[in-house]
């Protein structure tokens, strides 16, 4: 194992672990400084992949934005900036920016590149993050890793679909024609010792075997998101991997004035994920609902 720095400006660098002298693959997780299962389980990988000693054509850098993860926030707060969507921040002087330029360059020397988030505040099942890429070939590919990796369900969050979601380095990767995807875990403080284990040993074994992978088929599906529409305590009743119909009751929302209001599903489909008991704000994301498509 080698580790490389890679300069970000005077003061800062990215650290990345390397496996063999030129890794194919590159995974990334702490885009996000609130987001901590990924870093955690590169953390843990890494360990593991020292130990064994063995070149693997692998890179792995646990956390890109170490600045929001010591801080906890998901912008980081030297410029109050969402790293994940300004790439490629060709002329932006903020810290920010040079880092989004810093990852880029060094992520599109890869033939593949994984980029691990978090739903904080959320039972979820293990989702992929499909950004509809054109290319079948790179498509098809893609599914098959995520397959691999012991993912339950695959949500395409393409700029049709949530438009919001524009300025990803995975999308900015996928316009170059690289295997570029990202997957979205349960936070670690809802995440069993065993469940984080059975995650670690996936990446593990796909780590191991990406020259020769089997997998399972699983489904795409379109997100159809419900937002909190007032303050209060939320308590969910059903959890991800039911399937949820028009009108089920699926939490509870207690508000300011301690009214109880049911939450019932305008949406038809598999519920994938669902703020799990606390207090939360108006326009907090409440559930995710997907639509199952057809590819």
């Amino acid at each position: 194992m080698k580790i490389k720095k890679i300069k970000i400006d005077e003061y800062n660098n990215l650290s990345a672990f390397l496996f063999s002298d030129k890794p194919e693959t590159l995974i990334i997780a702490g885009m996000h400084g609130n987001e901590k299962t990924g870093v955690i389980l590169l953390n843990n990988i890494v360990k593991n992949l020292k130990v064994l000693d063995k070149k693997l054509p692998i890179a792995i850098i646990p956390c890109v934005n170490r600045h929001a993860y010591k801080s906890n926030t998901r912008l980081n707060l030297k410029d109050n900036l969402d790293l994940n969507r300004i790439f490629p921040a060709t002329y932006g002087k903020k810290f920010s920016h040079k880092l989004a330029r810093t990852l880029y360059k060094y992520a599109k020397g890869f033939s593949t590149i994984i980029d691990i988030h978090v739903f904080p505040g959320e039972h979820t099942l293990l989702c992929g993050v499909d950004l509809n890429n054109p290319d079948k070939y790179l498509k098809n590919l893609t599914k098959k890793y995520m397959e691999f990796l012991g993912l339950e369900v695959i949500c395409r969050m393409d700029k049709k679909n949530e438009p919001e979601k524009g300025g990803s380095l995975c999308g900015l990767l996928q316009e170059s024609g690289k295997i570029a995807f990202g997957i979205e875990l349960p936070p670690i403080e809802i995440l069993s010792f065993r469940d984080q284990k059975r995650i670690e040993n996936n990446f593990l074994s796909f780590i191991k075997n990406i020259k020769n992978i089997n997998h399972k088929k699983i489904s795409f599906f379109k997100r159809q998101k419900y937002f909190s529409k007032e303050e209060g305590n939320f308590s969910p009743k059903v959890f991800p991997g039911n399937k949820v119909s028009k009108g089920d009751l699926v939490g509870v929302l207690v508000n300011k004035k301690g009214e109880r209001k049911n939450i019932f599903s305008p949406y038809k489909g598999l519920l994938i994920s669902i703020a799990y008991k606390q207090k939360v704000s108006y326009n907090r994301r409440l559930f995710v609902v997907g639509k199952k498509l057809s590819s």
